[in-house]
């Protein structure tokens, strides 16, 4: 719901009977840890969008220096 979408990141905030409100506030602690994004759109359904930054691994591109 929409109403709903500025609490949905906070811990042990739920809309439903069983759960326990934290998969949300733990996936987006572990999503800014890693310096990324987490967001959420509810139009018709909810969508979340995570981005994550890509970093580019140099250490299989080191030149033998002993040839």
């Amino acid at each position: 719901k929409n109403e709903d979408l500025d609490k949905i990141f906070n811990p042990f905030f739920t809309t439903k009977k069983s759960g326990s409100g934290i998969g949300l506030s733990i996936s987006k602690e572990i999503i800014e840890k890693h310096k990324g994004k987490i967001e959420a759109n509810t139009d018709n359904n909810t969508v979340f969008k995570i981005k994550l930054p890509i970093y580019k691994d140099d250490s299989n591109n080191e030149k033998d220096t002993n040839s």
